[in-house]
């Protein structure tokens, strides 16, 4: 159902693939894992098949979008691959952090990355850098703390749901996407979860509450203040334009919905 919703959804089948080779690795194997594999498997396969039957094109790619909605697809080969990497990483920062949300963040919103000498470059190192640091943690405990399961499930979860997204396979038709976020999201909040299990140890378990609360009353404040921008598209692209001053659709919707050409 979910891959019928979103063409994202099929990231699903990659999430059952890797937990039960998660569960083989930890020695928690469950009955009847290759069956559950190949039922997967034939899923798969069916829903591709459904697919290239009903739609015109098979795949997202440049025959159905346009260069102002995702210009990385359209770079030559090294900065296409830099300005992926930056990409990714703006959206990991967007998960963790989303202080900054727009309507929209097509051309030209995200500056691309033409070389290495760009020192937004240092992002998507930070972020593979974090990721091998757990995968080698989650690897080393694996077999004897439930925590590390536990971390590397979470991470598993957030990458395999957000890989149809990362422009590695495909290129999507949009540069950034907030909605993209929403799954891969739940796998950050189980690795929130995890860092909150943490500071149960002296002199953590102290502050817990006051951090609590915190986050609680920022994320409120937050979401307050952004549900604010939603209450008409002049309000949304008014929002929009803060953040992205640049976007043609921005623009373009906002022109649209002044009450007179001046206002734009």
């Amino acid at each position: 159902l979910g891959t019928v919703s979103k063409e994202t959804g099929i990231a699903l089948f990659g999430v059952f693939w890797a937990y039960e080779l998660l569960w083989l690795i930890a020695g928690t194997r469950k009955p009847g894992w290759t069956i559950r594999i190949l039922l997967g498997a034939w899923s798969l396969v069916g829903y591709l098949a459904f697919r290239s039957w009903l739609t015109v094109h098979f795949t997202v790619g440049q025959e159905v979008f346009r260069r102002f909605e995702n210009p990385v697809a359209f770079l030559p080969r090294l900065p296409r691959i830099l300005s992926k990497f930056y990409v990714n990483s703006f959206y990991a920062g967007l998960a963790i952090t989303p202080l900054e949300l727009s309507a929209d963040w097509s051309f030209d919103c995200i500056k691309m990355v033409f070389g290495f000498a760009d020192l937004r470059l240092a992002a998507p190192l930070a972020l593979l850098t974090a990721l091998a640091a757990i995968a080698s943690y989650s690897v080393c405990w694996l077999a004897v703390s439930s925590g590390a399961v536990s971390l590397l499930g979470a991470t598993v979860w957030t990458l395999v749901m957000f890989a149809p997204s990362a422009g590695v396979l495909v290129d999507p038709g949009t540069t950034i996407a907030e909605r993209l976020l929403y799954t891969p999201s739940a796998g950050v909040c189980i690795l929130a979860g995890l860092w909150w299990t943490l500071l149960r140890t002296r002199p953590w378990n102290k502050l817990r509450p006051w951090l609590l609360l915190l986050a609680l009353t920022t994320g409120a404040i937050r979401t307050l203040l952004r549900n604010r921008d939603w209450k008409g598209e002049g309000q949304l692209f008014t929002a929009a334009a803060l953040v992205c001053p640049r976007s043609v659709k921005v623009l373009l919707c906002l022109l649209y919905t002044s009450p007179s050409p001046r206002d734009s």
